[in-house]
């Protein structure tokens, strides 16, 4: 049976190598999209052939008429035409204007996923369009206006529920789109916040990482360390659990206050500091009570006294402590003989 185990797993390497032999070429790295299929780039190779005239003049013929259907108010004859084009006359430069008119129709009717998948199709298949920061533009004030709360209407017509998760995701994909414009660091601020809001910690987490690392001079960057803080602040279950993540904010609002000392959050980053910071020195009180009480290793107990000490000199805990070390050290003294 060992032996079947073995051969069944070399055998199903030597599957695994073939076929990303033959296909290697299939995948290319991009610092971008990740790994994003050749056949994503063969299109928009094939799109930048330059269509014939005659090509070029029977779209712009279709596209004014889409035009005119959508300045009459006629939305589903308009976006129909529209995709005609984008269908018929891809390599010409009037299929991602009629792309990007669907998306606008498909928005003015809070279809946003539809809005947002179209403009999607801009960024892969023309990514040398002259309208591309329109674009991008466009796909955050998607992203923006379903984190304020915005619904999707299905068929244009049913309200469907709200919907955070599809915000953060839009919000991703815009700061890959665009990782040099002002939308990225804004769009990992609003994943940050909808993420916090929502009880996504990790995923804020993981936001604002990418915000203080990526883009550490913008504007927000004072908000992102704040915010870090905060949210590490804000799953401390207490003295009696694992501290990591009390060091990860002790951390973060020190850097905040040493960074940024005149910020307006510099007060609340002072109050959050003390906060847990003496969680942190109650913490190691308990530990050394641990040691003091149950294991009678005074000189551990000693050690995490003093530690609590100097993490928080003025809490409670610290007060404690001191005691425990002045009852310790009085007992390994002792009597003094002939006094």
């Amino acid at each position: 049976m060992q032996q079947f185990r073995i051969t069944w797993r070399v055998a199903l390497a030597a599957f695994l190598m073939l076929a990303f032999a033959g296909n290697a070429s299939a995948f290319s790295w991009n610092p971008v999209n990740w790994f994003r299929s050749e056949s994503e780039e063969v299109k928009q190779e094939k799109n930048r052939i330059v269509a014939t005239p005659e090509e070029q003049a029977a779209a712009r013929k279709l596209y004014e008429e889409a035009q005119t259907y959508e300045a009459d108010g006629r939305l589903k004859k308009a976006s129909s035409l529209y995709l005609r084009i984008a269908k018929e006359y891809a390599r010409t430069g009037s299929a991602p204007r009629s792309l990007f008119n669907r998306a606008m129709i498909y928005t003015k009717g809070n279809r946003f996923k539809r809005a947002f998948n179209t403009l999607q199709t801009i960024v892969v298949w023309y990514p040398e369009y002259e309208g591309f920061d329109k674009v991008v533009a466009e796909q955050f004030n998607i992203a923006t206006r379903i984190m304020e709360g915005e619904r999707e209407y299905l068929w244009g017509t049913i309200p469907l529920l709200r919907y955070y998760p599809r915000a953060i995701q839009y919000f991703h994909i815009v700061s890959r789109n665009a990782p040099y414009s002002e939308y990225s660091p804004l769009s990992l601020m609003n994943i940050a916040i909808i993420a916090n809001k929502t009880g996504r910690n990790s995923v804020a987490i993981d936001a604002l990482d990418q915000m203080i690392n990526f883009y550490p001079d913008h504007e927000l960057a004072p908000d992102a360390y704040f915010l870090l803080a905060e949210v590490f602040s804000k799953i401390i279950k207490g003295p009696n659990y694992d501290q990591g993540a009390t060091r990860e904010a002790i951390s973060y609002y020190e850097d905040f206050l040493i960074l940024f000392p005149e910020s307006d959050k510099a007060p609340l980053a002072e109050e959050g500091l003390t906060k847990v910071k003496e969680t942190y020195a109650k913490s190691k009180f308990v530990i050394g009570e641990y040691y003091y009480r149950h294991l009678k290793n005074e000189t551990a107990a000693l050690v995490l006294y003093n530690e609590t000490i100097t993490v928080a000199p003025n809490s409670e805990s610290a007060k404690k402590a001191q005691e425990r070390i002045d009852r310790i050290k009085a007992r390994s003294v002792g009597p003094v003989i002939g006094s």
